[in-house]
């Protein structure tokens, strides 16, 4: 429990604490996006990770720190990763004694997808914040926010695809859903999140040679799922049992019960523990992008870095924050002739089958936190992440005192079991 407790402590100095000038009524209505529990995933799985992405990084044009994103109007991702970026890592506690504690602060380049339409007011909310954010010096002058949806990327005669191609690539790229990801195509192309997900990572495999992570916040609740995307899961998940027993083994062992049994229940639309189904779907999504870019060339990796959930109203654990990380493989040079007398070195992480980044997947998924649970049962921890979140609103024009009254009042079914 300490150990969340000083993951949220580290934007405590910060965040301003005088309130901005403001020359219209403070807002004070507050939306899902608001609540605590997003903040806090935006505390340990955004700004954490980030900031361990810095680490390993080369930064070699202007330290700019690209990141895709779908704000939201409020832009409060966006904020917390340019104070993540931008504080050094004395701020994080924890990460002290990560190598290269003195790098230099980088600035912040962000492209935006939010469908504000002809909403006067949700676009007048996002002028407000993006305002705020490009006053500062931190944020680099060329980001901006478009009126696309994201799954327009899928179709490269697109100015999303454009954008996206110039933008890019990109250090994070964070897909905070407010549906599944595997639910049917709505937009007017009939494009799904799988196809922007796909044409997102194959522009990173041309362009990018350094790590990065892909954050996706997903419904998981069975009704949300499309039925033909969850029956390509499951077949996912049977092509690896034919490659490897011991995966089957693993997973089995994972959930308590037969592999295929469960599996059938899914696709034929029975319930099954909403703790399975979050496993289940969250191995899958990352097997899936492991078979996207494992065997292409350059080849890549694919690790589960962090796994969380909440609820939406009464029910519990039905959202799920998935961090990815990807990590290009390097293959050195063989010169089996001897012609070149230069030593080359191995390369430092041993190759990696598929089956072996499945079954470490499947370990890393055996700890989902449970974000209402632990706001719940941490006091504290709720008062720092309300405290935070609250500075953040208050910059862009919330009433502070209004928001605090209402997001310690905040509390969810999972948080009650």
């Amino acid at each position: 429990m300490q150990e969340n407790e000083d993951q949220v402590d580290f934007l405590d100095d910060i965040y301003e604490t005088a309130a901005p000038t403001h020359t219209h009524a403070a807002f004070a209505e507050f939306k899902p996006w608001h609540h605590p529990r997003k903040h806090w995933v935006r505390i340990n799985q955004l700004c954490t990770l980030t900031q361990k992405l810095m680490k390993e990084s080369s930064f070699n044009d202007g330290n700019v720190l690209r990141y895709l994103t779908l704000p939201g109007e409020d832009l409060l991702d966006i904020d917390s990763i340019e104070n993540a970026a931008t504080s050094g890592a004395e701020e994080l506690l924890d990460l002290q004694a990560v190598a290269g504690v003195g790098k230099q602060a980088l600035k912040v380049k962000y492209l935006g997808f939010n469908t504000v339409g002809k909403n006067r007011d949700r676009a007048a909310r996002q002028n407000t914040a993006e305002s705020a954010l490009k006053d500062r010096d931190t944020i680099d002058s060329s980001s901006k926010i478009v009126n696309y949806e994201i799954q327009s990327i899928a179709n490269e005669n697109s100015l999303a695809y454009r954008e996206v191609s110039e933008f890019g690539p990109f250090n994070v790229i964070n897909l905070d859903l407010c549906k599944s990801v595997a639910s049917p195509p709505k937009n007017s192309n009939g494009h799904s999140y799988f196809d922007a997900i796909s044409t997102i990572l194959e522009l990173q495999r041309q362009n990018m040679a350094q790590p990065f992570l892909l954050l996706i916040t997903t419904r998981t609740a069975h009704k949300a799922i499309d039925k033909e995307a969850l029956e390509k899961i499951v077949a996912v998940y049977k092509d690896n049992f034919a490659k490897s027993e011991e995966f089957k083994k693993e997973l089995e062992a994972l959930i308590h019960s037969e592999a295929e049994a469960l599996l059938k229940k899914l696709t034929s639309g029975e319930t099954v523990p909403q703790e399975f189904l979050n496993r289940i779907f969250g191995v899958g999504l990352g097997k899936w992008l492991l078979h996207l870019v494992k065997n292409g060339s350059p080849e890549w990796n694919v690790s589960i870095e962090s796994m969380c959930c909440y609820g939406i109203g009464q029910e519990s654990g039905t959202m799920l924050s998935i961090a990815f990380k990807f990590t290009r493989v390097n293959v050195s040079l063989e010169d089996k002739f001897g012609l070149s007398s230069k030593k080359r070195k191995a390369p430092s992480d041993p190759q990696k089958t598929e089956t072996m980044l499945a079954i470490e997947m499947l370990s890393a998924s055996k700890t989902i936190v449970d974000v209402d649970f632990e706001l719940e049962s941490n006091p504290e921890s709720k008062k720092k992440v309300v405290g935070q979140a609250g500075a953040l609103l208050e910059r862009i024009g919330y009433e502070r005192s209004k928001y605090d009254s209402w997001a310690m009042s905040q509390t969810n079914a999972s948080a009650k079991q």
